[in-house]
């Protein structure tokens, strides 16, 4: 069956990604979302969107198939031409060491389940929170890994963050080349400065 060919996944994402943090107050929104709980679903919901307002043309899906891929574009009559896996983590979570090996080996599942279809692109993306400062007491059942970033923040100070930046691209290499990365929001919740950064892996590379 002839696919069409004119959907590139790797700058439609860069695209799409651009148009995301255009959007008005979503610095804010994004840091709520993230210090709050995890972006995983928030990111993929808003990428598919955009997604599906730039190429009317195709379909964009999430959870699709049997093995329910988080994102999926798709020509007219439904064949896939990109899947997209996507995992979020701490800043903290890449120095312990079990949690590290418990997204390795997710990562890992993501990728073997992509290679069970024939989409032409295969595509990891990786979202990372990190707190800029200590959560106080009073709002450690607000943000749901307050305690770890409180013990990575205490021990890194300023840099805890740069750090696990650099240590993203040696966690993700085993997974393909990373074609793209970003900051893609720095916001306040409660107070608290929070980051957010996205690392796209394409695993056929």
């Amino acid at each position: 069956m002839t696919r069409s060919t004119s959907f590139t996944a790797i700058p439609a994402l860069v695209a799409s990604l651009d148009d995301m943090q255009s959007a008005s107050r979503h610095d804010d929104e994004c840091a709520w979302v993230a210090g709050s709980g995890k972006a995983e679903l928030y990111v993929r919901d808003r990428l598919g969107a955009i997604l599906s307002k730039r190429f009317p043309d195709l379909v964009v899906a999430r959870e699709w198939g049997k093995k329910k891929h988080d994102l999926a574009v798709l020509s007219q009559l439904a064949q896939p031409l990109a899947v997209v896996e996507g995992k979020h983590l701490f800043d903290f979570d890449f120095f312990l060491p079990s949690v590290r090996e418990k997204y390795r080996k997710s990562i890992v599942k993501d990728v073997a389940k992509m290679r069970e279809n024939d989409a032409g692109q295969q595509l990891v993306s990786l979202l990372m929170t990190s707190l800029r400062g200590e959560v106080p007491a009073h709002l450690s059942r607000v943000f749901k890994y307050g305690p770890g970033s409180n013990r990575f923040y205490k021990k890194h100070g300023s840099e805890a963050m740069k750090v696990s930046v650099d240590e993203a691209p040696r966690f993700l290499a085993e997974f393909g080349n990373i074609v793209h990365s970003r900051q893609l929001s720095a916001g306040q919740f409660c107070g608290i400065d929070v980051c957010v950064w996205i690392w796209i892996v394409d695993t056929l590379r």
